[in-house]
């Protein structure tokens, strides 16, 4: 049987969309810029909501379409041989993020859909790519779900801030964030159902009372300098009812004292043959450690949680032994 090729927008409508409804991705963004009757023909599909989209900004801007376990990357790249000197400098520019820009706004136009997950992660972006695309995004939509800021060196603080025009709805991730003028003790409170923090510099960032204050369910922290009365304050704010949904609380710090730790908080020792570990899915913990006894407290609303900060004075890491100058501290509230 021979077929006989045909004008795809001569079809019917509900044929046109069926055909159109089969086509990826790739080949729905060619022939939408193929001619204005197709752009037109697109935009009246049924595409809106139907992908979840991330970009990722790093050596290599991308924009990743994700549905039913299959991703699709939109990428802006440059020639390798344009790249081979750029190690030490920002490799993107003014000109290089204003043409992303308008391929992901064309992406967004074409899919209805809005941005869920934000990754900037890179030594070398400079100020001037960050802090645009940052504008870019909060002029685009007024809340995303998860926002990723990594390896950003000498203005951390002034992404930092931006992120707080956004409303985050699931998870906030900083790793390896630092500044060179430090950190303003401005109030922040978080309302995110996961927060990781884990900084290079160990300056003021916020206080203790920042995070009695916050609404997460975890709280991820790498290496920030609260005293152990701190931690003696955030367990007994808990116990008191502040922020009902928390599950997990981690950091590390210098070794504690565990009587200034439970000054005043009523515990139950357990035995230190009762092991338990804490599961949780979602975004990758930094690090956690099995209880091996541990206190148990209670809050006046009858949850139990169990404390314990990991003692031992050495880790191993690549066959290496080496003394830890921070030892983690955890807090897990049961279902039970």
């Amino acid at each position: 049987m021979e077929f006989s090729p045909f004008r795809v927008l001569d079809l019917p409508f509900v044929s046109l969309r069926e055909v159109a409804l089969c086509w990826d991705p790739y080949e729905l963004m060619n022939i939408y810029h193929s001619s204005k009757r197709m752009k037109n023909a697109i935009k009246s599909m049924p595409l809106k909501n139907k992908y979840k989209t991330k970009i990722y900004l790093s050596f290599f801007p991308k924009m990743w379409l994700r549905s039913n376990g299959f991703g699709y990357g939109f990428l802006e790249r440059r020639r390798s041989e344009e790249l081979e000197n750029l190690s030490n400098c920002c490799h993107l520019g003014e000109a290089v993020i204003n043409k992303v820009k308008i391929i992901f706004n064309d992406v967004l136009e074409l899919f209805g859909c809005k941005v869920h997950s934000v990754h900037f992660d890179d030594y070398n972006l400079c100020k001037r790519c960050i802090l645009s695309m940052m504008d870019w995004l909060i002029s685009l939509q007024a809340s995303i779900d998860i926002f990723t800021l990594k390896n950003i060196t000498d203005y951390g603080k002034e992404v930092f801030y931006l992120t707080q025009k956004l409303k985050i709805n699931k998870a906030l991730l900083f790793g390896m964030l630092s500044t060179s003028d430090g950190w303003d003790s401005l109030p922040v409170k978080f309302d995110v159902d996961f927060l990781q923090l884990d900084k290079w510099d160990f300056d003021r960032w916020f206080s203790i009372d920042d995070i009695i204050f916050s609404n997460c369910i975890v709280f991820d922290f790498g290496n920030l300098q609260f005293s152990v009365f701190d931690i003696n304050r955030f367990i007994k704010s808990w116990i008191q009812g502040s922020n009902s949904r928390m599950k997990y609380f981690r950091v590390n710090s210098k070794l504690m004292d565990y009587h200034d730790l439970i000054n005043g908080i009523q515990v139950i020792e357990n035995d230190r043959l009762v092991s338990r570990t804490f599961t949780y899915y979602g975004p990758e913990l930094l690090n956690f450690f099995e209880f091996v006894g541990g206190s148990d407290v209670q809050s006046i609303s009858g949850k139990r949680a169990t404390f314990q900060q990991d003692s031992r004075m050495e880790y191993t890491h690549d066959g290496r032994t080496a003394r830890k100058v921070f030892f983690p501290f955890q807090m897990v509230v049961w279902d039970d």
